[in-house]
C-alpha cells in the first residue's frame, strides 16, 4: 500500500534576482534563510516586489518508487531529486504529478526552484499579480511497482445511482488482476482487470445526490494487487436545455462572484481557513457560484467547495490575450494543453461545472 509523506512546513530557501530558471541546479547555492511551503517569497520582506528565481530545498526520507505532487506554483518551476531534474511546471497555478526512481531509502534532497520572471504563458499587466512561490500542498507517495494511475468517475444515471469507472494503470497487465471496489467503505463489486485502461459501470448501495442544497459525497476505493486508490465524488448531473441550465433535471440559477486566490500577506498560497471564511461568507449571502478567476484552482479550494456544495467555474491561464499571441500557433498549443491537463486532473469535482480557457478572450 501507498505511504504519503505530508512534505508542508519549513524549508531551507535563497533566491537570485533576475535570473531566469536554470536547466540544472546552479553549483555552490547557499541557503541562508527559510521560508514557509505552501508560500509566495515576494510577499516578503527580503524579496518584495523582486523577480527573479527562488530555490526550496527540503531533506525527505523516501526511497524506491514515488510519486510528487506539487498543488500549484508560480509562474514556473522546475523540480531537482538528489541534484537530477526529475521534472518541470511549465504553468502558474496548474497541479503537477511526477513518478520517478527515488533510489535506495534514506535521506535525499529535493529543490524546488521557482522563476516569477514573465513567460510566454503569463503576460505582464495581466489584471491579477503574478507571485512567485509554491501556492499548494506539496506530497511524496512511495508507491509499489505495479499501481493505479487514475480513476475517472462519471455520473451515468441520476436517478438510479449508476456510474462509470475509467481505470487506468500504470503498465499493461498481460494476466488479468481482481480489482475490488469499495464504496463509502463497503465492497460492492469485484472485477477483472488487464490491459492498461479498463471502464466499468455499477450502481451506488444508498446513493444521495450531490447539489448546493445537499452536498452529499461518497468514498472510492479501488484495490488492485499491492496498491489501493481513493477518490470522493458526488452524484450530479449538468446539462442544456434549451436557454436553461439544469441540475439533477432542475433548473439551476447561479448568483456568485469571481474570485482571485490573492492576498496581501500570503500572495497566491492562502491558508484553507482563509479560503473557508470567503466561501462561509457567500453561502451565507444566499450565493451558490465562484468564478475561479482566471486560473487552475488548488485542490484544497475545491475540496472545501464539493463539501460545502459551491458550484464552481474554473478556467485556463490568461487574461485579455491580444495578437498576436492570440493567434500564434505556440500560445493555442499551450491553451489546449493546459485544458487537456485541467480536465483530467479535476475530473472528480462535483463542483467543477463549467470548464473554459483565456478568460473572456
Amino acid at each position: 500500500m501507498r505511504h504519503i509523506s505530508d512534505l508542508n512546513g519549513i524549508w531551507n530557501f535563497t533566491f537570485r534576482e533576475g535570473t531566469s530558471l536554470p536547466g540544472k541546479l546552479p553549483d555552490g547555492l547557499q541557503y541562508s534563510s527559510s521560508i514557509a511551503v505552501p508560500g509566495c517569497f515576494d510577499v516578503l520582506a527580503p524579496w518584495f516586489g523582486k523577480r527573479g528565481t527562488g530555490f526550496f530545498r527540503r531533506e525527505v526520507h523516501a526511497g524506491g518508487l514515488v510519486q510528487l505532487c506539487v498543488d500549484g506554483l508560480g509562474i514556473e518551476g522546475r523540480i531537482f531529486w538528489d541534484g537530477r531534474p526529475v521534472g518541470k511546471c511549465p504553468y502558474a497555478y496548474m497541479p503537477e504529478t511526477f513518478t520517478f526512481e527515488a533510489g535506495e531509502y534514506g535521506l535525499h534532497e529535493l529543490v524546488v526552484a521557482v522563476s516569477n520572471q514573465y513567460n510566454q504563458v503569463f503576460f505582464p499587466f495581466y489584471d491579477f499579480y503574478a507571485f512567485g512561490g509554491i501556492f499548494g500542498d506539496v506530497t511524496l507517495e512511495e508507491i509499489p511497482k505495479d499501481h493505479l494511475e487514475w480513476v475517472r468517475i462519471t455520473t451515468l444515471d441520476y436517478r438510479t445511482g449508476l456510474i462509470g469507472l475509467k481505470v487506468r494503470a500504470n503498465r499493461f497487465f498481460r494476466k488479468e488482476e481482481e480489482l475490488e471496489i469499495r464504496i463509502d467503505g463497503k465492497a460492492v463489486k469485484s472485477e477483472r482487470f488487464s490491459g492498461r485502461e479498463r471502464e466499468y459501470q455499477l450502481k451506488v448501495p444508498h446513493f444521495r445526490l450531490w447539489s448546493p442544497e445537499n452536498p452529499n459525497l461518497h468514498q472510492l476505493e479501488l484495490l488492485l494487487k499491492n496498491d489501493r486508490l481513493e477518490e470522493t465524488f458526488g452524484i450530479r448531473k449538468i446539462e442544456i436545455k434549451g436557454q436553461k441550465l439544469l441540475l439533477n433535471g432542475n433548473e439551476l440559477h447561479l448568483m456568485g462572484y469571481n474570485r482571485h486566490e490573492s492576498h496581501p500577506q500570503f500572495g497566491a498560497a492562502m491558508p484553507p481557513a482563509l479560503m473557508a471564511a470567503d466561501l462561509q461568507m457567500l453561502k451565507d449571502q444566499g450565493s451558490n457560484f465562484i468564478r475561479g478567476s482566471h486560473y487552475p484552482q488548488r485542490e484544497s479550494f475545491l475540496k472545501l467547495c464539493d463539501k460545502l456544495g459551491v458550484l464552481v467555474w474554473e478556467e485556463t491561464l490568461g487574461w485579455d490575450v491580444k495578437p498576436p499571441e492570440l493567434f500564434s500557433r505556440d500560445f493555442l498549443r499551450r491553451q489546449k494543453d493546459q485544458a487537456r491537463k485541467l480536465a483530467a486532473i479535476h475530473y472528480n469535482h462535483p463542483c467543477i461545472i463549467i470548464c473554459a480557457a483565456i478568460n473572456e478572450t
